[in-house]
């Protein structure tokens, strides 16, 4: 056996490794991520020539506010970051918590121990959790604002099949945050006086945190600032 052969062996076994630990990300990779690119190289050369198809369509949808292009450049380009007017906030003066479905403390602590040990802007972190039927609360006393949205984005990739969202309150507002499900790198929710908005992990919310207004944002209408506050005790700041 020479080591070319050996080489295809080690890669062979990686792989089939690969597709039993991860067969969501492979499927998503191999269905979805490459089919999309080869289709958004396509359009990118050819859609000066297709205006007259979609000019009309596209005019008409900016007029009634349909949204329907929006949700077709969420589809093909995994960078889509929603509009909207910045709203600064100081995370200094706000209690955070993440809160998740997942309620074996043990599970969700190796979870956070595999984010802290990976992240560098998480590294250092400190938290403790509230118990609650329901969700496993976890406070989090001492948490930048980009490390906050950082933790939320990778729990729910570490537990998906589990609720997660981030809560942070101070004594004149509030917000919730959780994973766009449409958009890779987007987290959106509300705040307390029922504004839809959006975070985008691309922007440098690490040295100018804000938060992005956008009425357009589609979300879970059961969810609000009310129902989370009510499951926290929030440590004062």
């Amino acid at each position: 056996m020479n080591f070319t052969e050996i080489l295809l062996i080690i890669g062979g076994i990686a792989l089939v490794v690969t597709v039993l630990v991860y067969p969501r990300d492979v499927f998503k990779t191999l269905f979805i991520g490459i089919p999309r690119a080869i289709l958004v190289s396509i359009l990118d050369k050819i859609w000066i020539i297709l205006i007259p198809i979609w000019g009309p369509f596209w005019l008409l949808d900016r007029y009634f506010k349909w949204g329907v292009f929006n949700r077709a450049e969420m589809v093909f380009d995994s960078e889509y970051q929603y509009s909207g007017r910045k709203r600064k906030i100081d995370f200094n003066k706000f209690s955070a918590y993440i809160l998740t479905t997942e309620t074996n403390g043990n599970k969700v602590s190796q979870e956070i121990l595999e984010a802290t040990s990976t992240i560098q802007d998480l590294d250092g972190l400190e938290y403790h959790f509230i118990e609650n039927e329901k969700y496993l609360i976890i406070e989090l006393p001492k948490i930048e604002f980009f490390a906050f949205c950082l933790l939320i984005q990778c729990m729910k990739n570490q537990i998906r099949d589990s609720e997660v969202y981030g809560f942070a309150m101070s004594s004149r507002s509030s917000f919730f945050l959780y994973q766009d499900q449409k958009t890779t790198n987007n987290l959106i929710g509300k705040t307390n006086t029922n504004k839809s908005i959006s975070v985008s992990l691309y922007d440098n919310l690490d040295k100018e945190p804000y938060l992005r207004m956008n009425h357009e944002i589609e979300l879970n209408d059961k969810l609000t600032t009310e129902f989370f506050a009510s499951l926290v005790k929030p440590s004062s700041k």
